[in-house]
């Protein structure tokens, strides 16, 4: 067996042995895991993790506050006002994030609601490098943007979340956000339940632009009066994900030059392993295929799972324009009533005014006098 000898210098390692043997396959293995740790926090530096969180989580055993820390660094949180079941591996309920996840009636890539738990999948895929170009979107009215346009700074604790209470029976993700416009949607998370549903923007003033509208305005619903009040616990952006949303990202995806054998199922199939993603919809447009989702922080998985996969190396997979973002429209006119109004008859200004004083026509008056006995007389007798 060979063996390899290190010599290790005095200093920080002077109680150590000066001379440690091990064999080949152990130091191979030895630089195999340095080369993979390297690897791995470079990705995750290109993530938008800080070093300081990687050097939280390459610890042995980090502390309370050290596994806090980290927690909030990947968004890990109890649910948003109590929704879902508290999960033994979500850090304190104290944490200001909530799990505004979803369920849908569909059968195919719906996932139930629950806990924003646990990132699943996230060490396997944080070694694959993110792309960070910019796609478009089949949005009515609007044409494909091959760059972003500047965006204001992003506040992470911004008032964002509104609740959607007295939902119509059967509400889907794609009739909430069909209804809603003025600002990119971060997360929606409906809770059937409850018929309630949890809508976060991504910036706080059109989160306030659409609440005063919607209250004054009325917002319906699948032809339901929706209530709309302000939630209790706000959605808290996490670091990374706000770094990503400024490179671009969205809750929508784009795969560019799609495979011809992609269907819808397929590409529900490959992403229904994903931990709290819904897919809402899959469209196929002139070669690309759109993805939507409900939720950016679930959109940047589903987007990494794919790039790790072998059948869509083949293709581009892009940011989509949030159809959300649309400015709202102009505000309703009310309509008049359609009743036809009564016309009164112009009067004659030119008629004589003391026509019913004329005493004129005796015999008429005479005759009506007659008229009027005999009419005494019957009911005399």
């Amino acid at each position: 067996m060979a063996s390899v000898q290190t010599q290790f210098l005095p200093g920080a390692h002077a109680r150590g042995p000066a001379d440690v043997c091990i064999s080949q396959a152990e130091y191979d293995s030895l630089v195999k895991i340095v080369r993979q740790y390297a690897r791995l926090s470079q990705n995750l530096l290109r993530g938008g993790i800080d070093e300081g969180t990687i050097a939280i989580l390459s610890n042995e055993e980090p502390s309370a506050e050290e596994r806090q820390a980290a927690a909030q660094e990947y968004g890990i949180a109890s649910p948003l006002n109590g929704q879902g079941n508290q999960s033994s591996k979500a850090p304190s309920s104290s944490s200001p994030r909530h799990a505004s996840r979803g369920d849908s009636s569909s059968s195919r890539g719906h996932r139930n609601a629950g806990n924003w738990d646990e990132v699943d999948s996230f060490s396997e895929n944080a070694s694959m490098s993110i792309d960070s170009s910019i796609g478009g979107a089949p949005v009515a009215g609007s044409t494909v943007l091959s760059t972003t346009p500047p965006s204001p700074q992003i506040d992470r604790q911004a008032t964002r979340t509104i609740h959607l209470c007295n939902l119509a029976e059967g509400v889907t993700h794609a009739d909430i956000t069909a209804a809603i416009r003025g600002g990119q949607l971060l997360d929606v998370y409906i809770k059937h339940r409850d018929r309630l549903a949890s809508v976060s923007f991504v910036y706080g003033e059109d989160a306030k632009a659409f609440y005063a509208r919607a209250r004054h305005y009325d917002l319906y619903i699948k032809n339901k009066r929706v209530e709309l009040k302000w939630a209790d616990r706000q959605y808290t952006l996490p670091g990374h994900v706000a770094h990503k949303i400024g490179g671009g990202a969205s809750r929508n995806l784009v795969i560019r030059n799609c495979d011809p054998n992609h269907t819808e199922e397929t590409i529900r199939e490959d992403l229904e392993h994903i931990h709290n993603l819904v897919v809402i919809q899959v469209d196929f447009i002139k070669g690309d295929c759109f993805i939507r989702t409900s939720s950016i922080h679930n959109a940047m998985f589903a987007r990494t799972c794919m790039l790790s996969r072998a059948k869509y190396r083949g293709s581009r997979i892009q940011w989509a324009a949030d159809e959300c973002a649309q400015p709202l429209a102009q505000a309703p006119i009310p309509r008049r009533s359609s009743a036809p109004s009564v016309k009164t008859p112009p009067t004659n200004r030119m008629a004589n005014r003391f026509q019913l004083l004329e005493l004129g026509g005796d015999e008429r008056f005479g005759g009506d006098d007659d008229a009027d006995d005999d009419d005494s007389d019957d009911t005399l007798h």
